[in-house]
């Protein structure tokens, strides 16, 4: 039986561009709390710093998709306030989403 996986992203942001972080995040939250299998979504920002980690959890790889598909179309927006700098998944990883992160040239470490 699985017991599903976690996913920590880190994220850098100009100073100038906080509030607006703080904007998408709260967004972001809003969205990921009506999909039925995202177990945990939560945004924290240190706006001073400019650096935001987001803290997901999934029971399945499907429902990780299923969270993408729902905010692909803020994904633009988002890319061009924030920088991912890290991703560490825990758990039970899927294959699929280490490769994906692993290929993504963004540093990954599974644990």
């Amino acid at each position: 039986m699985s017991t599903g996986f976690s996913v920590l992203v880190e994220l850098a942001f100009a100073p100038s561009q906080a509030e607006f972080a703080a904007e998408l995040g709260r967004g972001a939250e809003q969205r990921a709390s009506e999909e039925p299998e995202t177990l945990l979504y939560a945004w924290y920002l240190d706006l001073a710093s400019g650096l935001a980690h987001i803290l997901e959890r999934y029971p399945h790889f499907e429902a990780f998709l299923a969270h993408m598909k729902a905010h692909a179309p803020h994904q633009d927006t988002f890319a061009d306030v924030f920088k991912t700098t890290r991703v560490r998944l825990y758990g039970d990883v899927p294959e699929p989403l280490g490769e994906r992160f692993a290929n993504g040239g963004v540093p990954c470490a599974l644990f």
